[in-house]
Parts: structure tokens; C-alpha cells; sequence
């Protein structure tokens, strides 16, 4: 790496982070976290607090994608806590849906239901239509899997109204069919 030669550790810890990202999408667990350990140590050293978030949110997508939602649902909660102590309010908005996604597969459904609705809320805040709909839809599907259906269709129809805005298919789909 040209960041070892010139002694240049953030850059060192990035491209560290960048192959753990890649490592991610490939699957590859293995050199996922030997990539992101290198990253968090240097990033440590340097005391670099939003990098180390960045690797621990990195984690958690390795933690879900193993199916190990309790230390996936840990990581994104302590990256929420430093998203929101820093006012980064759109990478919160972003994350505590998946603080409510990953509740509601753990089957805590009440908390799952009041991070979604913080979720709805922020998103608003931050003017995130798109996000709002996926989040009304995540809601209400999920409410709908509890045989809440009166509760799910109220999400599950403003979440639609939302996605014809954009006219985004996918989405569109997954609202109908939870209606």
C-alpha cells in the first residue's frame, strides 16, 4: 500500500476499511474481519471516533448477514447512540430502521414498533421521503405478520402514496402484496 510507504495511517485504515467492504459484498468472512480489525486498530491509535463507527457498523452488516442479530443489533445501537450525540441525524434516520428491522427478527416486536416509529419521525425531519415509505412498509408488514392488519394496512397505504411519488416498483409491489 502506497499510505505504509509515505506512513499515511488514516489512509492506511481506510484502505483497510475499503477491502473490508469489499470483503462484505463478497462474502468472504474471513478477510472481512481481518481487514476491518486492522482498520479499528489503526483508527483507535489515531482516535478517529467516526471512522471506528464506520467499522462497527460494518460489523453489524457482517453480524446480520450471519444471522447473529443480537451482536448485529448491539453494534447498530452503539452506532446510533454516537450518530445522535454527533447530530448526524440522516445517518440516524438510516439506522435506527435498522434498529427496528433487526428487533423485529429478533421478535421484540414492541421495541421493533417504537424504533420504526422514531424511525418514521426522523425521517420526516430529514425530509427522507423515500426512507419514510421503506420504513411505513417494514412497520407494516411486520404488524401484519402479527395479525394486526387494521394497524399494518394504515403504514402499508401511506407507505404506497409515498412510492408512487417516485414510482419505484419494488416497493410499490411489497406494499400490495402486504395489503
Amino acid at each position: 500500500l502506497l499510505s505504509s510507504r509515505i506512513n499515511f495511517h488514516k489512509g492506511k485504515g481506510r484502505a483497510y476499511q475499503f477491502y473490508g467492504e469489499y470483503y462484505l459484498r463478497k462474502s468472504d468472512w474471513g478477510q472481512l474481519k481481518l481487514n476491518l480489525n486492522k482498520a479499528d486498530s489503526i483508527y483507535r491509535v489515531l482516535g478517529d471516533e467516526l471512522r471506528l463507527i464506520s467499522v462497527k457498523n460494518l460489523y453489524a452488516s457482517y453480524y446480520m448477514a450471519i444471522g447473529d442479530y443480537e451482536k448485529a443489533l448491539s453494534e447498530k445501537i452503539e452506532v446510533l447512540k454516537s450518530y445522535e450525540k454527533n447530530g448526524e441525524k440522516d445517518k440516524a434516520s438510516k439506522t435506527i430502521g435498522s434498529v427496528g428491522q433487526l428487533l423485529a427478527k429478533l421478535k421484540r416486536y414492541d421495541e421493533a414498533e417504537e424504533y420504526y416509529v422514531k424511525a418514521i419521525s426522523l425521517k420526516k425531519e430529514v425530509n427522507d421521503r423515500r426512507g419514510e415509505s421503506v420504513i411505513l412498509t417494514n412497520l407494516g408488514a411486520m404488524l401484519g405478520e402479527q395479525g394486526k392488519y387494521n394497524e399494518a394496512q394504515v403504514y402499508l397505504e401511506k407507505a404506497l402514496s409515498i412510492q408512487k411519488e417516485f414510482n419505484d416498483e419494488v416497493i410499490i409491489i411489497t406494499c400490495k402484496a402486504n395489503l
